[in-house]
């Protein structure tokens, strides 16, 4: 089996390229050549075997090796055991194993270093170990209780566990991060329930322009709650909308549907009877509004044209239009 530093080889593309014997094969020569080098790389010494059948196999040109064993056969050096080489991938291959071999003892002198310099040849006692008596034989040395006492300081001297940083960080008060980035979550996580309810089959898409139109509006509105916001999305649910827009075209408008769900046209639905069209009381209420307002405005136009100099009655004394009378409402029944 390949060793580790087998599974990488150099490649000095500008120097295969530039081989005048690289050029000078033809393409299926160039394929079977490249593959056994890559071969050759993985073997114990860096060779190859001369059986033109096992040769064929791992050119990959089984099918064709006749037509360029000799081109092959040609471009290869023959070693004295008889297999086949190449000398400049021999050279890198030695250059490999001498570096991998290099670094693997230094990492491993560091290694030993290390284990010395943290232990110092001595052994940690327990914790629960009493460090007033002398402690346990090690070795052929008796450890005394002036050795003991630095050991304990050392041990006092480790860094905490994982744990009790976990623990202490679980102790400190959320910080205003904290409490924006836990609300975030919360509120993204009630849009994603709303949109699996209306697009069970589509994913949401949600980047960072749903993320930043999300953060403007929970700082624009600090004070709604999740029941609240829950609220919105229940009537967008039910709203003539289209419910798969993008979340960062319609959350900044969300509010839009805090009273009840809206139509097509961005009307409240009850506003509009069962045929989509305004109810009867909702035309009273309009043509009444329409009326008073142009009662309004006849009396400010009065007003500035003198009107009331010219009768000699004070505005106190006006007389009122009365209120307005219901519209008959022709052809609804």
């Amino acid at each position: 089996m390949a060793e580790r530093w087998q599974q990488w080889m150099p490649h000095d593309i500008d120097a295969w390229q530039g081989s005048a014997n690289v050029q000078a094969l033809s393409d299926l020569a160039y394929r079977a050549v490249h593959n056994l080098i890559l071969d050759m790389w993985k073997q114990d010494d860096c060779a190859l075997p001369c059986d033109e059948r096992e040769l064929s196999k791992r050119s990959r040109v089984a099918q064709r090796w006749h037509e360029c064993k000799e081109e092959v056969l040609d471009y290869f050096k023959r070693t004295p055991e008889g297999k086949l080489t190449h000398p400049v991938t021999f050279q890198k291959w030695n250059e490999a194993r001498a570096k991998y071999e290099e670094n693997h003892r230094a990492r491993s002198e560091a290694g030993k270093k290390g284990a010395a310099k943290r232990w110092d040849g001595k052994a940690i006692a327990q914790p629960s170990v009493s460090y007033s008596k002398p402690m346990a034989k090690h070795g052929n040395n008796t450890v005394t209780s002036t050795e003991t006492e630095q050991v304990q300081e050392q041990i006092q001297k480790q860094k905490p566990s994982s744990a009790k940083q976990r623990r202490k960080a679980q102790a400190k008060p959320p910080t205003k991060t904290d409490i924006a980035s836990a609300r975030h979550k919360q509120f993204k996580a009630a849009i994603g329930l709303y949109w699996k309810s209306k697009n069970p089959d589509v994913e949401m898409p949600w980047g960072a322009p749903e993320g930043q139109a999300l953060e403007i509006w929970l700082r624009e509105s600090p004070s709604t709650t999740i029941d609240q916001f829950t609220g919105f999305l229940r009537h967008r649910f039910l709203s003539e909308v289209n419910h798969t827009e993008r979340p960062s075209t319609w959350i900044r408008k969300i509010t839009s549907y805090a009273n009840e769900p809206l139509d097509r046209f961005g009307t409240p639905k009850s506003l509009k009877g069962n045929h989509g069209k305004p109810t009867e009381t909702a035309l009273i209420d309009s043509r009444a509004g329409y009326l008073e307002r142009r009662e309004r405005r006849m009396a400010a136009e009065l007003d500035n044209q003198g009107g009331l100099a010219e009768t000699g009655l004070s505005r106190t004394e006006r007389p009122s239009l009365g209120p307005p009378a219901a519209p008959v409402l022709e052809g609804r029944r």
